[in-house]
């Protein structure tokens, strides 16, 4: 990985993707700070030109996981005709990740999980960004509405968490099992929870 990091002429951009490799894969207590500064090909004072501390570095890659998750959803939602085709897409997107063998889970999900002893900071960052996914999904739901496609009877914010947590729990128990069959099922249960009276 170094080699291709070198063309990046930023530290920050080159240690940032270091750490999207390193805690999606090893976990925050995995990865220790020379790790990150090895596999970016950085110094020591780079590191901490832009970083006080691994957490710090740790802090960064759960906002930016957030926001890459969030605009990957925008961008379904943009590009969908339907609800049912977005759910659709974004099934399909998990299926192809699960099949490649990229999909290790939810990467704010892995990185908690992986955190050894209680940390505040994570858990604050982590619920903003959960309650962001939320949001999104709720003014996604509430615009098909408005138009007509969903049912009037949805509620969209109990829909938007119910999604949320059928995607975390699906993908939870991929992990532990290494079965695909929770993705298989997802769609279904997904387009459930969202048709309504209509069912």
């Amino acid at each position: 990985m170094v080699q291709n990091l070198e063309k990046q002429s930023n530290p920050y951009d080159r240690l940032m993707t270091s750490a999207l490799d390193l805690f999606y894969h090893r976990g925050y207590s995995g990865t220790s700070t020379n790790q990150l500064i090895a596999d970016s090909g950085t110094h020591k004072a780079s590191f901490y030109r832009y970083f006080q501390s691994k957490e710090e570095i740790a802090l960064e890659y759960l906002k930016l996981q957030g926001e890459n998750f969030e605009n990957g959803l925008q961008r379904m939602m943009e590009r969908a005709p339907s609800w049912k085709e977005f759910i659709n897409t974004w099934n399909g997107v998990l299926l192809k990740q699960v099949k490649s063998g990229r999909f290790l889970g939810c990467p704010v999900a892995r990185f908690i999980n992986s955190v050894e002893e209680k940390n505040e900071e994570f858990e604050i960052v982590s619920d903003k960004i959960i309650e962001s996914w939320i949001r999104i999904l709720e003014s996604y739901f509430e615009s098909e509405k408005k138009v007509g496609r969903l049912d009037s009877s949805v509620n969209c914010l109990a829909a938007a968490k119910k999604i949320l947590k059928l995607f975390q729990g699906s993908s939870q128990l991929f992990r532990i099992t290494g079965k695909k069959e929770y993705f298989q099922e997802l769609k279904a249960e997904m387009i459930e929870v969202l048709s309504g009276s209509r069912k």
